[in-house]
């Protein structure tokens, strides 16, 4: 019986990278936002939403995507999968309803540095060809944001140690090692993912100038209002 695997986190937090990171092992079939529309605003996740009949039927309610080539898996080993689930970045509003109806599931939860996600926001706020993001949404609802998935991140290991794994963008990203982590806690071995370009890929992209630079105000304003305290709270207590 294969079991649900969610990973979740403030957008712009790297959940995508994280997802393609496991769809890359056969083992693991997740979306892309595949539910998006019943597990950010509202909740509305159902085990039967993952058997293939239905993860293949796009339908009305579901995503923002217009296409399942643009939020499904590889059909050819859904079957076979032992984690089958979705990346859904505002899933964290709702890790309490998810684990009633669905009470072994697994949660990756993301956390990523708030300037990096400040900036991500402005970038994609200032692109008026992006129609999925509003143009509003900048570096203060980054904030905003950010600290709301570390108070719901803090509840829900409270509440379910055993089953919300943090991943912290930076230290992940940046070992060889930790994919090994992450498979061990998931009961698995890491038998098919080279995590090397995966790695290679983070250090150049952090090595590389940013096409967006913070300016101070943004700055002040995110070091004033972020809870960086919690931040360090979390990241001593999973050292």
């Amino acid at each position: 019986m294969w079991k649900p695997l969610f990973i979740c986190g403030c957008p712009r937090s790297g959940t995508s990278a994280l997802r393609n990171v496991f769809n890359a092992d056969p083992r693991f079939a997740l979306g892309m936002e595949r539910y998006y529309s019943r597990g950010s605003t509202t909740f509305s996740l159902k085990r039967e939403h993952f058997s293939k009949s239905r993860f293949y039927d796009l339908q009305e309610g579901d995503t923002f995507w217009a296409s399942l080539d643009n939020c499904s898996s590889n059909k050819s080993y859904f079957d076979d999968s032992i984690y089958r689930g979705d990346k859904i970045p505002l899933l964290y509003k709702h890790l309490q309803s998810l684990f009633i109806e669905m009470p072994d599931s697994t949660v990756l939860f993301i956390v990523r540095d708030i300037y990096e996600v400040a900036a991500s926001y402005n970038v994609r706020a200032k692109d008026e060809n992006d129609s999925l993001w509003a143009r509003n949404q900048d570096f203060k609802v980054a904030v905003d944001d950010w600290n709301e998935s570390l108070v719901h991140f803090y509840q829900s290991f409270q509440e379910r140690k055993e089953k919300v794994i943090p991943i912290f963008f930076d230290d992940f990203f940046s070992n060889e090692a930790a994919l090994d982590v992450i498979f061990r806690k998931l009961g698995l071995n890491n038998e098919y993912i080279d995590f090397v370009p995966f790695v290679s890929k983070y250090i150049d992209i952090k090595t590389k100038k940013k096409d967006t630079i913070l300016s101070y105000e943004e700055k002040n304003y995110i070091s004033e209002n972020a809870n960086l305290k919690l931040l360090a709270w979390l990241k001593e207590k999973f050292k």
